[in-house]
Order: structure tokens, then C-alpha cells, then sequence
């Protein structure tokens, strides 16, 4: 009876199960060998690493905040790589016989790799969500044939920190009349522009027409704006608001906005001009509807 119970209480650590461990999280290793209070000390380092990172991302979204988060991940990366190595020193030097510990199983293991596990994940999708992509499904036609009612799109987030808007890029925005909506359409002149529009959906730019060829027999056509070539749609309304010849001087710090759907829009035509701020992510690419790079 004694032999088994002996058995029962002890048993080899393996350098190869605990240098596992403590890849999988930092500080679990040291649990593994017995060094509980060690072990929590690098788990709560690994994890305040972690958590410093997604505050500064989430108060400094800026080059220097990512630089700075960028940083605390290196720093983190160092920790497991050291209690990784720690953890697998310390395994080789213990006795064969070593007594089991309360906290040597295999559930206590996997409640502490889901708790913390699961707190970085959060962390890290709610900062990717708020601070770097953003997925959006566009429920209009208003940016035809560019992007199509029903297609989903992936979005930059941050990308006007370190940058003004150009002409013909496509910019998300919030509805300067319903801040919780959002918009996409195409930035036509930017700050200290003088843009023209007419009832047929032609534009001009500081007194140049932006050129329009033909590109289908379905109203279909390419634009030239700055460095950017897009298509355009020009069919008849029916949004007869858009259907009225103006002009203006964009403000400073602001970019008028059209849809690629040229006479089926609301667009800077009825809100005007959209302030820099105002200005939330740089769409990228869709992964619905037609996967691939918008332009």
C-alpha cells in the first residue's frame, strides 16, 4: 500500500513537457517543477506586458503609441523565450522523485492557459476592432460598380494619423447627420479645391474636367483623379436631389466625397464637405462580393 501511495505523490518532470508549458504560457513550466510563486510572478509579467500593450494602442493610437506597444510585445516575446529556457533548465535538475503538489493537474493548467489566453485574445481583437481593421457590409448602391450592394469590405483604421486624404481615394466617414452612421464614398477634391458638378454627373477640379472614357454601353465609365483611376456609374437618378449644377471651395481640413454611382448618391452634394476628422478608415480590399483590392 505504500508503494502505491508513494507512486501516487511523485513523479520525473520532463525538460520537454515543461519547456511546452511554458511556450504555451509563461510561468505554467514553473508550476510544472513546483516553483508555484516563480511561476506566477512570469505569468503576471507575460500578461501586464500584454495588457500595457493594448492600453497604449487603445490611449495612443499614434506611430509612437505603435512603436511603443510594439516594444511591450518584444519584451514579452523575451519573457517566454526566457521561461521557456528556465522552465526546461529547472526540469533536468530536479530529482527523479519529485512530490506531486496540489496544483500539479492537468485541469489547473488549462483553467490558468484559457483565463489568461482568453484576456489577450479580448484585448487584442477589441483593439484590432477599434483601433486597426474594421469590417463593414454596404447596404446601398451608391458606390456601383466599385462596390456592390451586399459586399463586405475590409477597412484601415488609422491610416489619416500620419497623412492628409488624396483625391480619388476611397474613404469611410461618419454621416455628418447621424454620427453612428457610417458612409464610404470616393474623395473627389480635397482642402482649397474648387469643384464643380453638374446635373450629369460630370466634375471639375480647380477648372480641369476629370477625364471620362467610356468604358461599356451600360453607363460604365473610368475617371482620372490625381494618381487614381476608378470606374463610374452615369445613369439616370433616381435621386432627383442630386440632379442640380453647383459648385464650391473646399474649407480647410475638409475633402468633398462622391459616389462611384454618380447620380445615385448622398453625398458632400447634400451634406458638403467632410471634415479630416470625421474620417475613420481607408477601405482596403472586399472579402465578399468579389474578393480582392479596391481601388
Amino acid at each position: 500500500m505504500t508503494a502505491t501511495h508513494q507512486a501516487t505523490l511523485t513523479r520525473r518532470r520532463k525538460p520537454l513537457d515543461a519547456a511546452c508549458l511554458s511556450a504555451l504560457l509563461p510561468g505554467l513550466g514553473h508550476l510544472y517543477c513546483g516553483q508555484f510563486q516563480r511561476g506566477i510572478l512570469w505569468m503576471g509579467a507575460s500578461v501586464t506586458l500584454v495588457i500595457a500593450a493594448v492600453v497604449t494602442l487603445v490611449l495612443s493610437p499614434t506611430r509612437d503609441g505603435l512603436q511603443l506597444a510594439a516594444c511591450f510585445l518584444v519584451a514579452d516575446l523575451i519573457v517566454w523565450g526566457l521561461c521557456t529556457y528556465q522552465s526546461w533548465r529547472l526540469a533536468r535538475h530536479l530529482e527523479p522523485d519529485y512530490e506531486l503538489r496540489e496544483y500539479n493537474r492537468w485541469y489547473v493548467y488549462a483553467v490558468l492557459m484559457l483565463l489568461c489566453g482568453f484576456g489577450s485574445a479580448v484585448g487584442f481583437a477589441f483593439v484590432l476592432h477599434e483601433r486597426v481593421i474594421q469590417a463593414f457590409v454596404i447596404p446601398s448602391h451608391s458606390m456601383e460598380p466599385t462596390i456592390r450592394h451586399g459586399d463586405r469590405i475590409l477597412t484601415l483604421k488609422e491610416t489619416y494619423l500620419d497623412r492628409d486624404p488624396q483625391r480619388g481615394e476611397l474613404v469611410v466617414f461618419r454621416n455628418p447627420d447621424n454620427r453612428r452612421q457610417f458612409y464610404i464614398k470616393r474623395i473627389i477634391a480635397i482642402a482649397g479645391d474648387h469643384i464643380e458638378w453638374q446635373d450629369d454627373g460630370k466634375v471639375t477640379v480647380n477648372d480641369t474636367p476629370l477625364i471620362q472614357t467610356s468604358t461599356s454601353s451600360q453607363g460604365i465609365f473610368t475617371e482620372a483623379n490625381g494618381d487614381h483611376r476608378y470606374r463610374i456609374k452615369l445613369t439616370s437618378s433616381i435621386d432627383t436631389g442630386n440632379a442640380a449644377m453647383g459648385s464650391l471651395i473646399v474649407p480647410p481640413h475638409h475633402c468633398f466625397v462622391l459616389g462611384d454611382n454618380r447620380l445615385n448618391s448622398r453625398d458632400s452634394r447634400h451634406f458638403g464637405s467632410i471634415a479630416y476628422t470625421s474620417l475613420v478608415a481607408d477601405p482596403v480590399a472586399k472579402v465578399w462580393g468579389g474578393l480582392g483590392k479596391l481601388e
